[in-house]
């Protein structure tokens, strides 16, 4: 697939190990070795820190170290969803260990917080709905305007605790019907045929957020 990508002209990659991976004994090595196959096709490489309940595997301080330091590795995209000690960890190896190495935040649930812990990017599914506000957020963020990054992100934590919820595969039709909300897609778009249908204690809370952030929609 990474081959195939590469030859209709992707710019880059963001991989992450087959899940079957998590339980074999040479689980660490084959994760490596996956890694270093998809580096030889010559593209950047995006490394994909994905918790497991959602298809991830979890890397450990050791693995990540050798992940950073092959060729092509530029960064690293978390989306650990809630486990805010790995984000600290993993931020902090960054850090100290390769500090010229991208940290994107993938952490709908504690965006403000990933940015002040050392992310320069973000890939978020929330990023589709309210982008103004987000933007913002990161612009206050590397402003050094603290009152009103605070504001924010107080303001985004609301929506995303509407959108990221139990069960979590249910965040793709959620941020559908927030979009058919605000005008983005029409109504009968705002269908995920492989997702859980929203409850109606989803829609009105969704709706209550929505409407509360309307200046920034």
């Amino acid at each position: 697939m990474a081959s195939a990508a590469a030859d209709d002209g992707a710019d880059a990659l963001l991989a992450y190990p087959p899940f079957w991976l998590k339980d074999e004994e040479q689980r660490d090595t084959l994760i490596v070795q996956h890694h270093e196959r998809l580096s030889r096709i010559g593209l950047p490489l995006i490394l994909f820190y994905l918790y497991e309940a959602a298809g991830g595997v979890s890397y450990s301080a050791t693995v990540l170290n050798e992940l950073l330091s092959l060729p092509n590795v530029i960064g690293i995209k978390m989306a650990t969803l809630d486990s805010v000690m790995t984000y600290q960890d993993v931020s902090r190896q960054i850090q100290s260990q390769h500090p010229d190495k991208l940290l994107i935040t993938g952490e709908d649930r504690f965006l403000g917080y990933s940015l002040r812990r050392g992310a320069h990017a973000a890939l978020i599914g929330m990023g589709a709905v309210c982008c103004d506000l987000q933007a913002e957020l990161i612009r206050a963020h590397y402003a050094g305007n603290a009152e009103r990054f605070l504001e924010l992100s107080d303001l985004v934590d609301q929506l995303a605790e509407v959108l990221f919820i139990d069960p979590m595969e249910g965040y793709i039709g959620r941020i559908l019907f927030a979009l058919s909300q605000l005008g983005v897609i029409p109504a009968d778009a705002a269908n995920d045929p492989w997702g859980p249908p929203l409850t109606q204690h989803e829609i009105d809370n969704i709706t209550n957020v929505l409407n509360s952030l309307n200046a920034f929609a």
